[in-house]
């Protein structure tokens, strides 16, 4: 690789009032010619045999439908077909400039094209893949549509794409940009794979997924790539040793059996099914209670246009609770209250009339008998983990079985104490609760998007569009600026 040719500097560099957008003011807007060798495939003479079927791949538009990378082609050179082509060295990006104009790949090995397609070999002053993701964006591909020709066949010529435009960071901040772009999109195509597989009705489908999730089938590769990560048998070790003191309520039962969905699901080695008495007595979960009952429950005349919220069932919904539209209590009816004393970043379960319903709760307030709070250790367990696992088929499995002795949808905090829940190590729990972020979005209080399919580009676009305006919060104002790259 090269730099900008000698006495090139100033003509490479643009003006500020040519910048498509605003990027940090150590990086920089050249044209894509300046900073790569782009160069147009040729296809040798056919009707010479001994160019052709080696073992070179050769390249063509439909080649280019891999994802990433270049894996294979349909067509391969020789060694002499490959003198009369023009050879495309390793860690170049491949762009369709004819046709379907944009397609873009990235190649691993020594390549060719035919004259469809301009590769960009970039020069020393730039990260490779940083070259393949900025040809992946809209800006990129909406200046490819721009300055085409407008023939019957779209067509972007050498000289058309060297004047795109690229922006520069400082090369470190390159290497950062890469592989915050690739953690993110490794999430969304996670995502993009499980709904892929679940052909499903929309609800058959979210519980698909989180079946998926919390027996560890969704994490398998992550698991590959990260072998050294603490197991749970480790981290209850540690915890166990980190409380001694714990101090857990009365009615928590030492023992408990375990039930038919634990005996049917298969953990991987590295997770463990613990039961929340069990995950109490070490410092797991903190404290698991609902609201008060008997005397002490409110009176409708105790409530108050103005105080603590006080939740029941019906305030929580589609992973929210509505703290406005929940009865208020103050003053002395509060007082008189004992337990059920949610507090920020508590899971909050309905158990009693409508089951199942579960949301982070975001201020104080207090429960009725009707909704429980699952206070965790953040250490040990994280709060979207467990709020994933009571919404999913596995949990309510174990409930329906409690439900089926009732004469109406209840699940009292004794039988609470005996549901299992499967533990993964810490990192996994936050990579599942990343993933099923994605489809869930509880940041934003929002239903299940199970219509994924007809978003995943616009947030690959979204990522891709923060890259590279320097908006993914990997940006190191105090770095050599990129002018020293040129």
């Amino acid at each position: 690789m090269v730099t900008i040719k000698e006495g090139k500097l100033e003509t490479a560099l643009l003006p500020l009032d040519n910048y498509p957008y605003k990027v940090p003011s150590n990086w920089f807007w050249v044209r894509i010619g300046e900073v790569t060798e782009v160069v147009t495939g040729s296809t040798p003479p056919k009707k010479e045999t001994r160019f052709f079927n080696g073992n070179i791949p050769f390249a063509k538009p439909n080649d280019l439908d891999q994802g990433r990378w270049l894996e294979d082609t349909h067509e391969h050179l020789t060694e002499e077909g490959l003198k009369i082509s023009r050879p495309i060295p390793p860690n170049s990006t491949l762009v369709c400039c004819i046709g379907s104009i944009g397609k873009v790949a990235f190649n691993n090995n020594m390549c060719s094209t035919n004259q469809q397609i301009n590769s960009l070999i970039p020069y020393k002053c730039l990260d490779p893949l940083f070259v393949y993701y900025y040809c992946n964006t809209q800006e990129f591909k909406n200046s490819l549509i721009r300055d085409s020709s407008a023939t019957t066949i779209s067509i972007i010529n050498k000289s058309k794409m060297c004047k795109i435009r690229i922006t520069i960071p400082p090369l470190p901040e390159q290497k950062r940009i890469v592989s915050r772009i690739e953690s993110l999109l490794g999430k969304i195509n996670e995502a993009k794979q499980l709904i892929a597989e679940a052909k499903e009705t929309s609800a058959d489908r979210c519980a698909a997924i989180l079946a998926k999730a919390f027996r560890g089938e969704l994490t398998k590769k992550w698991r590959e790539e990260n072998p050294d990560v603490e197991p749970v048998n480790k981290l209850l070790e540690r915890a166990q040793q980190e409380v001694s003191s714990v101090k857990t309520r009365r009615g928590v039962p030492k023992n408990v059996a375990e039930n038919e969905v634990v005996h049917n699901v298969q953990l991987p080695n590295t997770w463990k099914w613990l039961s929340v008495s069990e995950l109490l007595y070490s410092g797991i979960l903190i404290d698991v209670k609902d609201g008060n009952h008997g005397s002490n429950h409110p009176k409708t005349s105790e409530f108050t246009s103005s105080g603590l919220p006080f939740i029941t069932a019906s305030q929580v919904k589609d992973f929210k609770i509505d703290y406005e539209g929940a009865y208020k209590i103050s003053g002395e009816p509060l007082h008189k209250l004992k337990i059920g004393f949610a507090e920020p970043g508590d899971v909050i379960l309905t158990h009693k009339g409508t089951v199942g319903r579960v949301a982070i709760n975001k201020e104080k307030c207090v429960l009725s008998p009707q909704t429980t709070y699952y206070r965790v250790n953040g250490m040990l367990l994280n709060n979207r983990y467990l709020t994933y696992y009571l919404f999913s088929p596995l949990y309510f499995n174990q409930v329906a079985q409690v439900m089926s002795q009732t004469t109406r949808n209840f699940v009292p905090i004794s039988e609470q104490y005996n549901q299992f829940i499967p533990i993964a190590p810490v990192e996994e729990q936050c990579h599942i609760s990343d993933i099923l972020d994605t489809l869930f979005d509880l940041s934003t209080q929002s239903y299940i998007n199970v219509d994924l399919e007809s978003q995943i580009e616009s947030l690959i676009q979204t990522v891709l569009a923060k890259a590279f305006r320097g908006e993914l919060g990997t940006n190191n104002p105090n770095e050599e600026s990129a002018l020293e790259l040129l």
